[in-house]
């Protein structure tokens, strides 16, 4: 049997594709004589089975989703959940966006920065995004790891084993919404405990040799970096200047599993909880399809904590040269 689209649907009942599936998702403004007469269409031309079935998603990811490690590790790991709970999915690219409307899904799920140019063509679906806070609008809700925990998990951390001069690597890129709300929490964190902020910049993705000098006048004993490539480049000045880790510098970086457990030493990481974020968002998009719109918007999810070997406990002995 032909499966019948959402376009001839609405052909059917007069009406625009929006329409049918803001009736049949129960979402916006439909009145109840039009909803009921998709309903029964959606019915007799089998456009869908309406409750108790698989939900249908989709996922938009361009090219630079698919070579980024992070973005193709979160879109395994929500796929796995996805089969897990009967349901299915396509992935799209944004040049295929229209495609959306011409089949019936039941929600997208995004993982890099959204437009608004964007959000408007897939209106009226419900949008799940990935570590998005620079848009929350209509019909659309965000699944982020919690920065500002971990930030304040990290500091505190540092804190207890004696640390007082701590310091935070970055990137100069302003359009890293990341560095810039973990900024942000780190410097409330330090500040809450009375110290002063450390704050210092990858120039043009290289350790540059005036911030790592000014990191050394500061008498910075324990760092928080954000990445793989900023520990490649600052291990290197390390073995240059000679200071050693823990002795010297204490470390806590962002978890990267191919190789984070197994330098020398191995370093004490925080890592994104992909698994519990995609838990979290397909929860989210099935309560949102049944038709509970009026939920949280923002779910932060912690990030777990490896505690290895490259924190010192400065308080039990002297920091070494």
């Amino acid at each position: 049997m032909k499966k019948t689209t959402i376009r001839e649907l609405a052909k059917i009942c007069g009406t625009a594709p929006s329409t049918v599936s803001r009736a049949l998702n129960n979402s916006g403004s439909v009145d109840e004589d039009t909803r009921q007469k998709i309903v029964r269409a959606a019915e007799k031309y089998h456009y869908r089975k309406l409750k108790n079935s698989a939900k249908r998603w989709v996922f938009i990811a361009d090219n630079n989703d698919l070579k980024s490690y992070y973005e193709s590790e979160l879109m395994i790991s929500l796929s796995k959940e996805i089969i897990n709970a009967g349901d299915t999915y396509v992935i799209i690219s944004s040049l295929q966006i229209d495609m959306i409307h011409e089949f019936f899904f039941d929600g997208v799920f995004v993982f890099s920065q959204l437009n608004m140019e964007l959000l408007k063509k897939i209106n009226p679906l419900p949008v799940i995004a990935f570590n998005n806070y620079s848009l929350h609008k209509n019909r659309l809700w965000s699944v982020s790891s919690d920065d500002e925990g971990m930030i304040k998990e990290a500091v505190n951390y540092f804190y207890s084993k004696g640390h007082r001069n701590i310091g935070l690597w970055i990137w100069p890129d302003t359009h890293n919404f990341s560095d810039i709300r973990r900024e942000k929490f780190f410097r409330q964190a330090i500040t809450g405990l009375g110290l002063k902020p450390l704050v210092y910049i990858w120039g043009a993705g290289e350790l540059e040799a005036s911030e790592f000098s000014q990191m050394v006048r500061d008498g910075v004993t324990a760092m928080l970096l954000p990445g793989e490539f900023n520990f490649r480049q600052l291990q290197l000045m390390l073995k240059t200047t000679k200071f050693s880790v823990p002795g010297k510098y204490s470390l806590i970086m962002l978890e990267n599993r191919r190789f984070t457990p197994f330098t020398e030493p191995p370093l004490t990481t925080f890592e994104q909880d992909l698994a519990g974020m995609s838990r979290h968002a397909l929860h989210l998009a099935h309560q949102i399809a049944g038709g509970a719109t009026g939920m949280l918007r923002n779910i932060k999810v912690p990030y777990l904590f490896h505690e290895r070997a490259s924190v010192a406990d400065i308080r039990k002995s002297p920091v070494l040269s």
